[in-house]
């Protein structure tokens, strides 16, 4: 009997110590491992000696197979190590394409501008496009806005002038004006005038007598005052199916018609796996004129390193204070 419970008590010693469960330090074998300091030569090249950092350069350049698994731990340590874009930048060189979604993962987190372009920058590095003959003009499976705050009237100095906007320039095409009037007048889009005689004057200024009789009653036409204006905050959900056995990485970007931005929405990049989906949300806030001419948003995308994806995503936004 006492043989049976000393050999029991070994058993429960070896489990009570064995790699994993909590030790006489109050560690586990995860911790010491999450806790193993950045190498040294990983150190150096998010330091400051620019000599010091060609030298750590060399040092990864010997096993790069180990460099890459060491610049991923680094890039992935909470709090980042000071000047961390560095050895992100690093991963042009030793990373891989399937590395891109992991540095996208980051640059969601990440709140340092700069590292944020770095990591746009690396990810389009390690990008390499199919052939030109691979058809993504069926990306997109869905386009959407969500408002996520009401639409608020916004103050303007030029309230009550007179401009060409945007929509004066979309009445001008639709009504079969010459191309060369349109380009004749189109440095006065946006300019702003005290008063309609003004801008007609200046207008009339730039055409012949008998260019002017023939065109001018079109050109006059979609002259506009100026109003309040208003903006609508939300996000512009873009939902994206990869049909290609291959990863894609696209750009995601947005324009707006008769109407404008507040402040300009970031382009986003979106990672998808062969047959995968991915949904991405860009923050906007769509500018325009209430009870007017609806915003429209227009999907533009891109392929990194190759160009432009054909597609017809179009969104009204009415704006109603």
């Amino acid at each position: 009997m006492a043989i049976a419970l000393l050999v029991l008590g070994f058993h429960l010693a070896a489990l009570i110590l064995a790699p994993g469960a909590v030790g006489q330090e109050g560690k586990t074998g995860d911790d010491e491992g999450a806790s193993k300091p950045i190498p040294e030569h990983i150190l150096q090249i998010m330091g400051e000696d620019p000599l010091v950092r060609l030298e750590a350069m060399k040092v990864l350049r010997r096993d790069p197979v180990r460099s890459r698994e060491e610049l991923l731990d680094t890039m992935q340590r909470d709090p980042p190590p000071p000047r961390r874009w560095r050895s992100i930048m690093s991963l042009v060189e030793f990373g891989k394409m399937e590395d891109i979604a992991l540095l996208l993962e980051l640059h969601g987190k990440s709140a340092d501008p700069w590292e944020r372009r770095m990591i746009e920058g690396v990810a389009a590095g390690l990008y390499t496009p199919g052939s030109a003959k691979e058809d993504l003009s069926t990306i997109v499976q869905d386009f959407s806005f969500v408002q996520t705050q009401a639409p608020r009237e916004i103050p303007r100095a030029d309230k009550g002038k007179w401009v060409l906007s945007q929509w004066s320039f979309h009445v001008y095409h639709r009504s079969s004006l010459p191309l060369w009037v349109i380009k004749k007048v189109l440095p006065l889009r946006g300019v702003a005038f005290g008063e309609r005689a003004e801008l007609e004057k200046s207008l009339k200024k730039k055409f012949r007598r008998k260019d002017w009789k023939a065109y001018g009653p079109l050109l006059r036409a979609p002259m506009e005052r100026i109003e309040s204006q208003a903006v609508v905050t939300g996000l512009a959900r873009v939902r994206i199916s990869n049909p290609l056995e291959r990863p894609v990485l696209v750009r995601v970007g947005l324009d707006a018609w008769f109407g404008g931005f507040l402040t300009a929405p970031e382009k986003a990049l979106v990672y998808v796996e062969p047959g995968g989906e991915s949904t991405v949300d860009v923050p906007v806030q769509p500018l325009g004129i209430p009870w007017g001419p609806p915003i429209r948003l227009d999907l533009r995308l891109m392929e990194v390193n190759r160009g432009h994806i054909p597609s017809f995503n179009k969104l009204y936004l009415p704006l109603e204070l």
